[in-house]
């Protein structure tokens, strides 16, 4: 294969999607053809982040060159084509429409690759020279945030290791849900264990520790497994500034604990260079004691289907059949109870007083649950606000899931006693329930929010008055010109003449061809079709621009409008992060209380004894599989 002067090729690792580490990269040298600026612009992005597929946005693509574009091709069923393909040196080309980028970008991922995103910087059609661009960030599996590409049901984590003598330290980070948490434990074998619990979708291994590769693959067969650069104890408070783990590293006593932030530091150092444009948005430090649950292995996990069958799938598994969350938050919660059962008695029996409750109150669990359909993964959605990534549905989900809350609040207050009952601290009535918050986003946005700000007409009228005026001046522009291709049909006695718009020619008037003899003088041709010709008049010009100038403006005024409610948004993260916690507490505890309603299970009894006893055992999953009456 022949590469473009300045380009030297190292070997692409080819990676099973399941497993490997992912290696590949193209590295520019000096060379002696001399580039143009456009490949002058992809050199810089690509030597910046050479482990990464780039894309490269030309116009209405996402263009990738040389190895970048061989491994697309294969990934993405491609066309592999090149550019300069009749000089001695053609560079392997490929590309995807800008507009359907995620589709593609959501695929490679799932194959265990890092895509750097590279942008056009600013308006093309309003810059002269060459368009500035620039990586604003980098995808890789587990640092999602579209909500397309997660399971809702599941965290999506990016783990890192540490070692410090016999001791392993774990760091955990969900981006998509701002939560980071870190622990140490003794032994190679508890730290494959706590990997396997998290189920991470991409690991960063340092080289230190690549002897553990091989039963890392093995356990966590659906994980990207990263090399990681070494990182210096004394690097770890840099990368640890301005973060929720920052004060710990003043509280930090000995290797043990310094190890979990140097696993911490990585994680962050890791996120950072993939957000170069944004602000980290790490807003909750999640405690995480191994001790304090019950460890269990990734053979036992495995055996005991708590999460997975036998066969990888979900639906024979324990969690398929006691999952009756409604909310996202909720059954991400679920399932982190279900594979780190607690081991203190009182904590546990708090958590039975509360579905015990819901039990003996079945009104109250219907309401709350009929309440929680309109609930949406506010925890991910206030992240994509942080991260500016929210679009105007995000918000719009955000702003029903708010206008549920104080009715699921009263659900549960409705509850009888709870002021003085042992579950009471696990329904936390005191939330902030944001509702200035909620108020704001009602108040401005129309109740079908579009997908994205470019398609318009995202705001109630009355919301703001500049915008409100605009839009008169846009909407009457638009009758003005309907009422201009009526008196242009009666004054040329033309019944099928249009005034018309396409993005590429703008306004213009329409005349089938058999008319044209009738049209007259003073119109300018504009383009002619097979059947029909295109004109333009003064008159039809003059109308156009301001008709457009008011779009413009509007579409101007609306984007600003939205980029501030996001801010607002951002700004109320750490509140939304605590309410869509209690929510999923809520959503936990009724969900299993139906379960119990509608399987007949009784409340175990739970001590702090040794002694286990069953009477009149059922198993969940065989009781669904098999018909009634032969379990």
């Amino acid at each position: 294969m022949v590469y473009p002067a300045g380009l030297r090729h190292r070997t692409v690792t080819a990676r099973n999607p399941r497993t490997a580490v992912v290696l590949a990269c193209n590295v520019y040298r000096p060379g002696t053809k001399k580039l143009t600026p456009v490949m002058r612009q992809y050199r810089e992005a690509k030597t910046a982040f050479p482990d990464a597929i780039l894309f490269f946005r030309l116009g209405d693509f996402y263009e990738m060159f040389n190895d970048d574009a061989i491994v697309a091709a294969n990934v993405l069923s491609l066309t592999l084509t090149s550019r300069n393909k009749n000089s001695p040196d053609p560079v392997p080309m490929a590309g995807v429409p800008y507009h359907a980028a995620h589709n593609y970008l959501a695929k490679l991922i799932a194959a265990g690759h890092k895509v750097a995103i590279c942008e056009q910087i600013g308006d093309p059609s309003k810059m002269k020279g060459i368009v500035p661009r620039k990586v604003v960030r980098v995808v890789s599996p587990g640092l999602i945030t579209d909500s397309a590409q997660l399971d809702a049901r599941q965290n999506n984590f990016l783990a890192a290791i540490d070692r410090a003598d016999d001791n392993y330290a774990l760091a955990l980070l969900d981006l998509s849900t701002g939560e980071l948490s870190a622990c140490s434990m003794a032994g190679s074998a508890s730290l494959v264990a706590e990997l396997a619990r998290a189920e991470p979708a991409e690991l960063l291994l340092p080289a230190a520790l690549a002897e553990l590769s091989g039963a890392l693959k093995t356990a966590l067969g659906r994980a990207a497994l990263r090399r990681d650069d070494n990182l210096a104890d004394d690097d770890v408070p840099h990368y640890l500034d301005g973060s929720v783990a920052r004060p710990l590293y003043q509280d930090a006593v000995g290797e043990h604990t310094l190890a979990a932030l140097r696993a911490t530091a990585r994680l962050l150092r890791f996120a950072t260079r993939s957000m170069p444009e944004a602000t980290l948005p790490v807003v909750r430090l999640a405690h995480h004691d191994p001790d304090a649950f019950m460890r269990i292995g990734e053979t036992a996990q495995a055996h005991l289907e708590l999460v997975r069958d036998a066969e990888g799938g979900k639906k024979g598994a324990l969690l398929s059949v006691i999952d009756k969350t409604i909310t996202p938050a909720g059954a991400r919660m679920l399932r982190k109870h279900l594979l780190s059962p607690l081991l203190e008695v009182a904590a546990i029996r708090r958590r039975h007083d509360a579905v015990e409750q819901f039990l003996r109150h079945g009104r109250a669990r219907q309401q709350l649950r009929e309440v929680l359909a309109a609930v949406a993964d506010i925890d991910r959605l206030a992240i994509r606000a942080t991260l500016g990534e929210a679009t105007p549905r995000d918000l719009g989900n955000l702003r029903d899931s708010l206008l549920a809350a104080p009715l699921a609040q009263q659900a549960v207050a409705s509850i009888e006693g709870l002021s003085t009952d042992d579950a009471a601290p696990m329904f936390n009535l005191d939330v902030d329930l944001l509702p200035q918050l909620a108020a704001h986003l009602d108040a401005g946005l129309v109740d079908d929010p579009p997908a994205r700000v470019s398609d318009g007409n995202l705001f109630r009228e009355g919301f703001d008055q500049a915008l409100d005026e605009v839009d008169q001046l846009r909407q009457s522009g638009t009758a003005l010109l309907g009422a201009l291709e009526s008196r242009l049909r009666e004054e040329t006695s033309i019944a099928s003449l249009k005034v018309k718009h396409t993005r590429a020619f703008g306004w213009y008037i329409e005349v089938t061809r058999a008319n044209v003899d009738k049209v007259p003088e003073s119109w300018r041709r504009r383009q002619t079709l097979t059947h029909v010709e295109r004109y333009l008049s003064d008159e039809l010009q003059d109308l156009a621009d301001r008709v457009e100038g008011a779009a413009e403006q509007h579409a101007e005024l609306e984007a600003a409008l939205f980029v501030t409610l996001v801010e607002e948004v951002a700004r109320s993260a750490q509140q939304l992060h605590a309410l869509a916690t209690t929510l999923a507490q809520w959503d936990v505890s009724a969900g299993l209380a139906q379960v119990a309603a509608d399987c007949d299970y009784v409340r175990p009894t739970v001590d702090d004894s040794d002694e286990v006893t069953v009477r009149d055992a059922r198993h969940p999953v065989v009781e669904r599989c098999l018909p009634g009456g032969q379990v």
